[in-house]
């Protein structure tokens, strides 16, 4: 059963307002001269953010790495891909897969490129136009078949990422 609280009727200035109650006042009590320790507070801040950006790498190495075993599962030749970025996204996503010789060997509008790196995609969905430390700007060859307007992965130097569980200092 709930308790009715009163009104003031209407027409009155206050009306359909709540009537005033006595109340007891709250049990908060704030200290006088309580003191905030800024420095101990700013310390922790820093090092929270250290580990959210080691966090970040960490985590941008492993889904690389689990996308470039998954475009060498599908194309066991492959040795540079051309990443794009996507704009609306901020991410990057796989449009040319190259062998050793940087002879293209699997590209976005091939029918079966789409379904056969598909499930890579979250992984480089992870990586961000901001964190370009693993990537090269140029080509390692003039070769006109070659292009680019993204960035290429050496999935050689992928293979080298160690993403082995760092036991916590």
């Amino acid at each position: 059963m709930s308790t009715i609280t009163s009104r003031r009727p209407r027409g009155f200035p206050t009306g359909g307002q709540f009537a005033p109650t006595s109340h007891a006042e709250p049990g908060l009590n704030l200290a006088a001269g309580s003191s905030v320790d800024r420095a101990g507070l700013q310390s922790r801040q820093q090092d929270a953010r250290e580990r959210m950006v080691q966090a970040r790498l960490e985590y941008e190495d492993v889904s690389l790495v689990l996308a470039a075993d998954h475009i060498r599962e599908n194309y066991p030749d492959a040795r540079y891909a051309d990443v794009e970025w996507d704009g609306r996204d901020d991410c990057a996503l796989p449009s040319v897969i190259y062998d050793r010789n940087w002879k293209r060997i699997g590209h976005w509008h091939d029918d079966d490129f789409k379904t056969r790196i598909s499930d890579s995609l979250p992984h480089f969905a992870a990586l961000h136009a901001d964190g370009g430390r693993w990537t090269d700007h140029e080509p390692k060859t003039e070769d006109a078949d070659v292009y680019s307007i993204g960035n290429f992965l050496d999935l050689d130097s992928i293979a080298t990422i160690d993403t082995t569980t760092k036991d916590a200092a």
